[in-house]
This record gives C-alpha cells, structure tokens and sequence, in this order.
C-alpha cells in the first residue's frame, strides 16, 4: 500500500517495474490497469486518475498475479535445461512509482552523427511528450481562455560535463503547440564542438537536461539524461572504437551472487565491475540477459564496453520458427534497446546463446527479423549471437560480429576449431564470447588434476596465448567465461555432488574471494610475465566398486554354473532353443526358484554394474548431462541420480535392488494384463520366471562394465560418443 504525498494534485502516475518473472497482471485500488510478459527489461504502466485515492492519508493498493510458469516452447526465457540460470519468481528489481505533470516528456532517443575526423558530434534528439488535462496548467485563473500563447510550449537541451559540472551549451531544441490528452514526437537538433569521446582509457560522459517550459522561464517537466559520445563500427576484421581499432579483453559476468539471487544490491554491482575494470579488462558480456540497469551506468563511469543479449538460450531449431516465439524475442529487444541506448559502454546488441543455429530454414528468419529490428531502433550499435555449432552455424554471417563460444579440454582441437571458424567467417570480426574451465571448490592439487584451481589457470593462459596469437586473422575480441560462479535452475552432473545447481567457472568464487586464475587473467590483461602453476601430482580417480561387484558376480555365477548340471541344462537349452525354452517354463514350470533367484539378482546386479560404469566414465559429459535431463525431467530426480553417479558403491548396491524391484513389478503389471488378454489363467510366479530369464543375456554386460570401471578418467567428446554405441549395440 502507498499514501499519495502532498501537491499531486494534476499529476499522472506511472508505476515502472524494472524487472518481474515470468507474466504480471497489475490492479490498484482493484482496478485492473495493464499486464506485461517477459522479464528482464523494464517496463511501464499508466495509473489510471479514477483509480487512485488522492485524499490525505487515503491507502492506495497494488496487487499483482504473477505467473513464473514457464514454458519449454512458446515463453522467454524457456523452461531451462541443464545449463540454464537460475529463474526467480516475482518482482525481483526495483518497482517504482512516478508522477508528472499534464505535459511530461516520457523518454528521449539520441541520434549522433560524427564528422569524419570526430572533431564535431551533430545530434538528432527524439522526444515523446505526453499531455493529459492542460486546463489546470495553463490557466492562470479559473475563467481565462485557454489561447494559444498558454499552450505554446518550449523545449531546450542544456549539455553539462558530467565529470566538471561545466556547462558546454544550451540549445533550443523546438516550440509546440500542445492540447489535450496527446502523444508527439518531437524533433530537434545540436553540435558540439570538439566533444570529449567515451572509451575505456577515458570514460568521458555528459548530462542532458531536456527542460519543457512554458512563457520563456516556466518549467513544466525536466529530464535529466546521464550519457556520452563514442563511434563504434565494423571496418572489415576489425572493430573500431573512435576511429581506432580495438581488442575485446572480456570476462562474462553473471548477475547472480548466493545472498541476493538475481537481486543484487548496487553496491555489489560496483563492487563486481571495479574488480573487473581491475583485472585489465576493457569489456564485459552480461551473461543470459539483460542486467538491472544500474549496471550500464556502472559501465559508463568505469570505461568497459558491454555486449548484452535478450534471454534466449539454447533455443531448439522448431522454437525459433515459431512466430509466437520470434515476436516474443523482438519485443524483448525493442524493450532493451529503448532502455539502454542512452549509455555509451553498450556496444552490442545479442539475439541469444546457444541457438540452434544448423537449420537454415528456422535460424535464419529469425536472426534476420532480430538485425532489422535492431538496426531500425539503434543504428549505432552491433549485432551477434553467440554459437556453439561451430561446424554446422548456418547465421553467423548475417551479423555483425561472427561470435563463437567454445570449451574444448584439448588445446590443439581448440585452436583447430577457431581457425576454421575464422576461415569460415573471412569478411566479418570474429569474436570468442565464451571459454573457460569449472573448477572443484577447495582443489589445488596442481594443473595436472582436471578439476584443480591450477588447472583452470593454466587453461585461460593457454588459449589466451594462442589467441593473442590470431588478433592479426580477423580475432576481434574474446571473454573468459566467466568472472564469477552462478546458480543453474537444474542439477548438473558436471558441477560435482557437493552442490550440483552451482556452476564453478568464475575467476572469482560465488561470495567474490580471488581464485588463482583472478590473478592469472590480471597478468594476461595487463601484458605482465606469467608463470605455468605447479602441476602437482595427479592420479586419474578409479572407482574398484564396479570391478569387485562385477567380479563377485562372475565367481558366483561360475560356481554355480559348475555346481549344478541342472543348471547348465537350462543355460544350454536357453542359449540353442530359447522358443522352446521359455514355452516349457509357461507350461511345465520346470525352472527351480532357486536357480529364478539366482538369474533376477545377477542380470539386476549386471544393469546397475553397466549403467553405473557409464555414468561414471561420462561423469563430465555435458552431452551425457543434458540426455540425462532429458531422461530423468524434474530437479529431485536429476539431483538424486547424480549423487549417486558420484558415489558408485552406493549406485552398484542400491541399483541393483532398484532393478530387482523392477523387474518383479514388471511381472506384476504382466499378471494384471493377463486377465483381460490371456486365454489360460498364467500364475505370478511364471511370469517372474518368464521375465527373469528373458533377461539372462545382460550377464554379457558385466565384463563391459568392469572394464569401464578400470578407464580411470573421464570421457568426453569422440570417445564418449563410441563407448554408447558400443553399450548400445550390446544391449
């Protein structure tokens, strides 16, 4: 609830949110006055008059529907996979609440325009202006006629230096003729001379003030518009930056921190981006979508260059062709954009991250509507999105910059597969939005352990170097991906089964503390002498549970295959003439229930010895990750499975009765059909018969399994795609 202060009377009000997940319907004092849907970017709502209570003390009320629903087709954000952020719920920014006077100038759009040599910056200003009821404003009495002079209004730009307060000039802009209850756009001109240009070594900004006034000194609204004068442009390869050609020395910064969420204080945000600023690094990309918008205000004054990008991640092929989906991504755009042009750090506008950019027929309609829409709103900026198909992207080229996020263990294969994605890409700046090693809290076993802070040093230096060493191909930049920890709205297998929601790839941990690899990047940013970190001694983890448990099943199954020729009967008969086999075990039941006990508890062990052993060697598989969300949908299920991936005696002994159990309720739901289809009356103990030696070939499996076992590390990539095939082909 909110009290109206005193003197707002004649006053419009806008409530103005700055972010609310997922869908908000808003009423006040119960009256329904507008929704929204997407979040991440700001909003604004008009108060209807009649629906405020304007009386002294009277309580006003704001109620809001918040839905945070979301969908895995048709919403943006979709519903997040297995690399998705963390979605929180509800108004998750600052919700504001603004009056204004019956002429109001609602919002302001720049247009500058530099001479060749940047000694002179001409500037088109756009302003909305907004009118409701004059009557009250232009009046000086009750009864005087409302004529033209009293609805002649003046618009003047004054230009102040935001750093000395110094006036640089004031420029009458142009005179209107208002009435009621209207929106105009209106236009008007400056120059400066010799204005001082942002960039990252000299953050040079002013301060607009656009005055409405009335009768030469009568000011109706004012506003204050904090901005700066940089030109930024593609020439062939390259990227300039105030007519000079410039390098992207990025990290990516996620706006998450485990106290605040998504939610973060001001003060953390300037906290996060003077420790940016002092790494060396000259750029940020604001990870997934667009940050609060303090954050670009905190860019402007520090001299980093941004590349923000709407919240589209991971994005199937069949979403990005739906029309729903596409309109959704360019209203969240056009929102963006209409906030943040104003602020000279932004450099780039991004469509997404990880789309699925090999169907030319899906992906490139919907980058080409995103480009358009992105150019008509703001000419001055570029354009990207970053792939992760570096083989089959069918878009990159119809962008500004050519950008490529990549994570590869193997340095040769690294540098092989961004100089073909600079072959590919030969007329466009190629820049790297992404690359960066996970690491194990605590672990500093030396670079040689794949999981150590040393590792993640080592890592950065290597491909730092040898990217250093394309700047002269057409590499335009590159981000370290990423300067802090972040919460994933899934489990991930990756993440370890200490907190398998916690991403671990920042140079700076979750609560901010300075990794080795902080240190390393500050060294590479600033062209220091760095140092290869001690390599440490490091043994590939084995697990012995799959290979002592697939052992004792095979000793127990040759003993008792040696002991009982009954037994060996059954095996044969199994094995040369399975039809008959399984026809005398519905009709004779000749089958002992020992020798069914035997059988269930040994092919139960091998599925649980195979399936444990997969998961063990494809333990930091991302694709292995991502199939096992699909698989097993929903947090708790995914959660659980990974903890006991990672615990493997505890998967071996408890998997083994989760099959066990299985296969009995198999049996059962087997039984229930058969009353309705089976002629003769088929007993329970058959059918466990039946479905326990239908089963007697997984046996196969247990040497597969133990073999796995003994792999030691982990597998990934080509290897990782083989060893499935092969499981699968078996099974």
């Amino acid at each position: 609830t909110f009290t109206l202060p005193a003197g707002s009377t004649g006053q419009t009000f806008d409530l103005i949110f700055l972010g609310v997940q997922q869908s908000v319907r808003v009423w006040i004092n119960d009256q329904d006055i507008g929704q929204q849907v997407g979040a991440y970017t700001s909003f604004k709502l008009p108060v209807p008059a009649e629906a405020l209570h304007r009386e002294r003390g009277a309580k006003n009320t704001i109620t809001l529907e918040i839905k945070n629903r979301l969908s895995p087709r048709e919403t943006l954000p979709l519903k997040p996979g297995v690399w998705g952020w963390r979605n929180s719920g509800g108004p998750f920014r600052d919700v504001l609440l603004v009056g204004s006077p019956a002429a109001r100038i609602e919002s302001v759009v720049l247009r500058p325009t530099f001479s060749p040599s940047l000694d002179r910056v001409e500037v088109e200003a756009s302003l909305r202006v907004v009118t409701t009821d004059l009557t009250a404003l232009v009046r000086t009495d009750t009864s005087a006629a409302l004529t033209d002079s009293a609805r002649t209004f003046t618009l003047t730009a004054e230009v102040t230096d935001a750093r000395t307060g110094a006036t640089v000039g004031t420029f009458p802009l142009t005179r209107v003729r208002l009435a009621n209850n209207r929106i105009l756009t209106l236009r008007g001109q400056f120059a400066l001379q010799n204005p001082k240009l942002w960039s990252p070594e000299e953050p040079n900004r002013y301060r607009i003030r656009y005055t409405l006034s009335r009768r030469g000194d009568e000011t109706v609204d004012a506003v204050v518009q904090p901005t700066g004068f940089r030109k930024i442009e593609r020439r062939g390869r390259q990227i300039f930056l105030n007519n000079r050609p410039i390098y992207l020395r990025g990290v990516v910064w996620h706006e998450d921190h485990p106290l605040h969420g998504p939610a973060l204080p001001a003060q953390q945000i300037v906290d996060d981006w003077a420790d940016i600023k002092a790494l060396g690094a000259n750029a940020v990309r604001i990870a997934d979508h667009p940050a609060h918008p303090f954050a670009l205000t905190v860019a402007d004054s520090l001299g980093l260059m941004v590349l923000e990008e709407i919240p589209a991640a991971f994005v199937p092929a069949e979403n990005l062709a739906r029309p729903t989906f596409a309109a959704a991504a360019r209203r969240a755009l056009e929102q963006t954009i209409a906030r943040d042009q104003s602020h000279p750090s932004l450099i780039a506008y991004g469509f997404g991250d990880g789309l699925d950019s090999s169907v030319p027929e899906a992906v490139r309609p919907f980058i080409e509507q995103l480009v358009k829409a992105a150019k008509a709103g703001d000419p001055s900026r570029l354009t990207y999105y970053a792939s992760r198909m570096p083989g089959s992207d069918k878009a990159a080229d119809l962008t500004d910059l050519a950008a490529l996020s990549l994570d590869d263990e193997n340095l040769d294969r690294f540098g092989a597969t961004v100089r073909a994605w600079l072959a590919r890409h030969p007329t466009q700046p190629i820049v790297l939005t992404g690359y960066g090693a996970a690491v194990e809290p605590g672990n500093q076993n030396g670079y040689s352990d794949p999981g150590s802070a040393e590792h993640q040093a080592k890592y950065l230096m290597d491909r730092h170097r040898l990217l250093t060493s394309l700047q002269g191909d057409g590499l335009a930049g590159s981000f370290i991906d990423g300067y802090n920890d972040w919460l994933g709205d899934q489990p991930t297998l990756t993440s370890g089964p200490l907190d398998p929601y916690r991403h671990t790839r920042g140079i700076v941990a979750a609560n901010r503390s300075h990794r080795l690899a902080y240190g390393m990047v500050q060294g590479l940013y600033n062209d220091d002498q760095v140092y290869d970190p001690a390599v440490g001694a490091y043994d590939q983890p084995v697990t012995y549970a799959y290979l002592v448990l697939g052992l004792l099943a095979i000793l127990l199954a040759f003993w008792c295959f040696g002991a009982s020729r009954r037994l060996q009967e059954n095996v044969d008969r199994w094995l040369t003439r399975p039809f008959n086999f399984h026809m005398d075990v519905r009709d004779q039941r000749v089958i002992p229930i020992w020798q069914t006990a035997l059988v269930l508890l040994l092919t139960s062990m091998a599925w649980a010895l195979t399936l444990g052993a997969l998961g063990w060697a494809l333990r930091d598989s991302r694709a292995f990750d991502v199939l096992l969300g699909l698989v097993l949908p929903g947090r708790v299920p995914k959660q659980v499975a990974g903890w006991f991936i990672w615990h493997p005696w505890a998967l071996a002994l408890g998997g083994t009765l989760v099959v066990l159990v299985s296969k009995l309720l198999l049996a059962l739901v087997i039984r229930g059909l058969a009353v309705f289809l089976a002629r003769d009356r088929v007993r329970l103990p058959q059918l466990v018969t039946l479905v326990t030696w239908s089963d007697l070939a997984a046996l196969g499996l247990i040497p597969l399994a133990m073999v796995m076992s003994k792999l030691g590390g982990p597998l990934s990539g080509p290897a990782a795609g083989q060893l499935g095939w092969i499981l699968f082909l078996v099974a």
